[in-house]
């Protein structure tokens, strides 16, 4: 089940990069994979509602994606369109009276999304359950999406005060805070992050925790990606030092969730747990979900073990040469390479079976 899952999500991933390709080359307007995600998301969710006889789920989704990317293109699409997504790319200036509409799809539109659906194999899967299409590309609703922002776009806003690296509240969407940032090639991306019907529990640990964990925040890649602004937000660093920016996000060096509990050290986290719970306290059994793992008992080793470090003197039991450990590292390089903290006895030829 989990492999269908995987195969079809991959199948209709690799469709929608074709589509953003596609599109970038012909026309001035860029969109970005995440924008494309979040469209095909809610096409699949509004077909629960508005799907017509007939019309299979993914059909419908591919069908606004190609509406989406219409609208980009600069051709003419219905108002009611135009209003149901122009929060993901503000394509025109129009009224929103808050009313909407979804049936927007003609039978044109949808033909052609057939003819899409076929071509890439994008059928539906019949093991690809209702709870599935649920959670399809969900990291755009949970994280975000990023779009391009063009040259006088991004005048008209600095002239308005932003920032690059700048987080910034947004109360009318399309997601709780936006932040302006320069990608690889040099071109102004504008991330949008954060759910804004989710109130953020980051100063519970405990969610906090979760979060960061479900979402990879240890390598939460490029800042030109909602996750790493997002896995920034649930860190232990204030909402308002977020929202201060960085000038400079490659020379910063966080304290992130996964590093403090190394740098502090498990054993510290125990101690003050136990106070806090006093009598209490019982030590998490194996298997439970607060033991701590291999990974991290052997973490906490080592930072003691560094904490206590002095330099001195390695040998290599083959050779009999004395190398000086004058870091923790160089400890640990020398000791892969098979040095000893005993000097070869002479008398034996300056060999010296390590123990």
């Amino acid at each position: 089940m989990e492999n269908s899952s995987n195969s079809f999500s991959d199948r209709v991933l690799e469709f929608l990069k074709q589509k953003v390709e596609a599109h970038n080359a012909r026309h001035e307007r860029k969109v970005t994979v995440s924008q494309l995600q979040k469209v095909y998301r809610r096409g699949a969710e509004s077909f629960a509602t508005h799907g017509k006889p007939g019309k299979t789920r993914g059909q419908w989704a591919v069908a606004r994606v190609n509406m989406f990317l219409k609208m980009l293109s600069g051709a003419r699409v219905k108002d009611d369109y135009r209003k149901a997504d122009n929060d993901i790319a503000h394509a025109g200036v129009i009224i929103d009276d808050g009313v909407r509409n979804e049936n927007f799809l003609t039978e044109e539109d949808l033909i052609a999304a057939k003819l899409d659906v076929h071509k890439n194999q994008l059928q539906d899967d019949p093991k690809f359950t209702n709870e599935m299409w649920s959670t399809i590309f969900i990291e755009t609703d949970e994280l975000g999406f990023e779009e391009y922002v063009d040259e006088e776009s991004w005048a008209a806003e600095k002239n308005k005060g932003k920032k690059l690296n700048k987080p910034f509240r947004t109360p009318g969407g399309p997601k709780k805070f936006s932040v302006y940032v320069k990608n690889e090639k040099g071109n102004v991306v504008k991330v949008n992050f954060g759910d804004p019907n989710m109130e953020i529990k980051r100063d519970d640990p405990g969610r906090r925790k979760n979060f960061r964990a479900r979402h990879n925040c240890a390598n939460p890649g490029p800042k030109t990606k909602a996750r790493y602004w997002s896995c920034k937000m649930w860190s232990k660093k204030s909402v308002t030092n977020v929202t201060k920016g960085e000038e400079d996000a490659e020379q910063e060096v966080e304290e992130t969730e996964e590093t403090s509990e190394a740098k502090t050290g498990l054993w510290e986290n125990i101690r003050k747990k136990k106070k806090r719970m006093g009598k209490n306290y019982k030590p998490a059994k194996p298997g439970s979900k607060d033991r701590p793992s291999k990974e991290a008992w052997k973490k906490a080793q080592s930072a003691d073990e560094e904490k206590d470090f002095k330099p001195h003197m390695m040998y290599d039991p083959k050779t009999g040469k004395a190398v000086e450990a004058k870091t923790y590292k160089q400890h640990l390089q020398l000791k892969e390479k098979g040095y000893t903290h005993e000097k070869p006895d002479a008398s034996k030829g300056g060999h010296h079976e390590k123990k």
